[in-house]
This record gives C-alpha cells, structure tokens and sequence, in this order.
C-alpha cells in the first residue's frame, strides 16, 4: 500500500479529512445496502474504500510522467506536479523566483497554477 508522500500510515489516518466525495460513497453504501449498517461495517466499507482509492491514485502516478512534488526537489516552468497533500490535484509550474530565507539557505519558490 503506497500512502501520499510525507504520511505514514498512522499519520495518513490520525489527520483524515472527510471529503464530499467521502459521504457521497457513505450515502451510496447505505441506499445500495437498503438496511442499517453498523458503526464497524460502516467504517470496514469506508477504510476498504480509501485503501482502494490510494491504491489506484499511487498506479496512476506511477503510470504518468507527472512529478510527485518535494520541497527539496528542482522544477521547471511548464511541468506538471501532483501536490498528494491537497488531494492529489496536479498544478503546472507557471513561475520560479528565488526564496528568500537566510536561514533555510538557497532554494526556488515556485508558482503553480492549479
């Protein structure tokens, strides 16, 4: 199981957010069930359902010429990176200008346009 850059599985799960999409499946599950589910089945469903979902969000990465972003990583202007933080939304590098933090040394901000 592959989890967005930068999360572990524990951290992946202790910061979970729920998204539209996330109830949008809840919802679906409960009316396509057409009975009561309990908390445990529930949350079985939900976890099969996320662990899916990154399952398939690592194989398209992996498939694509599109650049996972690290901070320490250099880009140039016209590539896409995929920001697996905000949901895996992929931006294309629009601008770069130097940073200007004496005490993190020299490095590049770059302007994204998502």
């Amino acid at each position: 199981m592959s989890f967005p850059v930068g999360y572990s599985p524990e951290r992946y799960w202790n910061e979970l957010e729920i998204h539209d999409r996330d109830l949008d499946f809840i919802y679906n599950l409960l009316l396509e069930r057409e009975v009561p589910l309990t908390t445990l089945e529930m949350s079985e469903a939900f976890i099969r359902y996320r662990l899916e979902k990154l399952e398939k969000e690592a194989t398209e990465a992996e498939d694509t010429s599109i650049a996972l972003y690290l901070p320490m990583e250099t880009y140039s202007v016209g590539q896409k990176v995929l920001f697996p933080v905000f949901a895996n939304k992929v931006g294309e590098v629009v601008g770069i200008r130097p940073g200007e933090n004496p005490s993190l040394g020299t490095f590049d901000v770059i302007e994204v346009n998502f």
